[in-house]
């Protein structure tokens, strides 16, 4: 289902039974959606801290110059971070209001 934000204000509570009835539902601004509201699944399961103790080896040289070196070549190079694709923006531009400018001469 896909409703307006001004018709959603009033009927929040029914939105987020439909929700977690299963039912997608959509908040739209102007017909353009915006926002989706979902159930809210808490995570499963329990951390084990430690787990990775013994799981990560180091070798000697792990802080060396030469090793910091060939990182930063790298990085600069773009290998190790690779450019982000754009993605387009989904916000409205902002609108701008003009301030009332006082009339001349006036006092209060």
């Amino acid at each position: 289902m896909q409703i307006n934000m001004l018709e959603a204000k009033s009927q929040l509570s029914r939105l987020v039974q439909a929700a977690l009835d299963g039912e997608e539902v959509i908040l739209a601004r102007n017909g353009e959606p915006v926002a989706r509201i979902t159930r809210y699944v808490p995570v499963e399961g329990k951390r084990n801290p430690g787990a990775f103790r013994d799981a990560i080896r180091l070798t000697g040289d792990w802080d060396s110059l030469a090793t910091n070196r060939r990182l930063d070549a790298a990085i600069a190079a773009g290998a190790v971070f690779p450019p982000e694709p754009a993605v387009p923006s989904t916000q409205e531009p902002r609108r701008s209001y003009r301030v009332a400018k006082r009339a001349r001469g006036r006092t209060r």
